[in-house]
């Protein structure tokens, strides 16, 4: 068995011409696993994505629902072709799973929106946050995505299943947590944002649940307090992280 989840990461609306070497080391580091998977009679492949690649969340995005990549940048395409490459090894008799994962978050993760909160947090005793913050996001903890996707290793069959948080985090509760679990202040910018308040990686994961057993343990307020105390230990918040302004305008998570 195969589990692949190596790449290098992007970006919300990251631009082709920023990011020929992350397609060229995602769609040809995935065909190399793939090729081996396939010539050295690997029996399964389960192949970590992204529910980036549904590209527009108006609602919850389901399985059946069209992916459209290109809405949401090189990354979540590198990640659309790395399903498909994954696909073409059932051709050798491979079971072939796929996992839309949707925002993760957790222990690990030193960059993006939330540990970017905690960075300035930890750093400044202080979160200073552009608008907009009614933006919305299907935040996913490590932890439970892990235990999920061991779940998926002990199926027989393949398949492709959305794995999420089961509801979405504004930005302003976000900050809110981060704020409480640090002790920090919150500093909101004066920028107005003109446009309509936007949800992200939102993912109707409802198979999932039934058929891998897929569930949150992890609050958000869990998830954050060991985000933080991980970051602490590493010291990981250090080196001027305190004067940034995270917005939810990029990926950030």
């Amino acid at each position: 068995m195969v589990v692949h989840g190596a790449a290098v990461t992007g970006r919300l609306g990251d631009l082709l011409g920023e990011n020929e070497r992350l397609l060229e080391v995602n769609l040809g580091g995935t065909t190399r696993v793939v090729r081996w998977c396939m010539t050295e009679g690997v029996k399964r492949l389960i192949f970590i994505s992204g529910a980036l690649v549904y590209g527009e969340w108006s609602n919850p995005r389901s399985e059946s629902d069209p992916a459209n990549p290109a809405l949401a940048g090189a990354y979540a395409t590198s990640k659309y072709c790395g399903e498909q490459l994954a696909f073409l090894g059932r051709g050798s008799g491979c079971a072939v799973t796929v996992l839309r994962l949707s925002s993760l978050y957790g222990e690990g993760y030193e960059r993006g929106l939330i540990s970017g909160l905690i960075a300035q947090a930890l750093s400044a005793g202080r979160i200073a946050v552009d608008p907009p913050m009614a933006d919305a996001i299907d935040l996913l903890h490590v932890h439970d995505a892990a235990r999920t996707i061991r779940e998926a290793t002990e199926r027989s069959e393949g398949g492709l299943w959305n794995v999420g948080g089961g509801s979405l985090t504004s930005v302003k509760e976000l900050v809110e947590v981060c704020a409480r679990e640090t002790k920090a202040s919150i500093e909101l910018g004066a920028a107005t944002v003109h446009r309509a308040p936007r949800k992200l990686n939102w993912v109707n994961d409802a198979r999932a649940r039934e058929d891998l057993g897929h569930r949150n343990a992890v609050s958000l307020t869990e998830g954050i307090h060991r985000l933080a105390a991980w970051m602490r230990s590493r010291r990981s918040f250090s080196g001027g992280s305190g004067d940034a302004r995270p917005s939810s305008s990029g990926s950030g998570v």
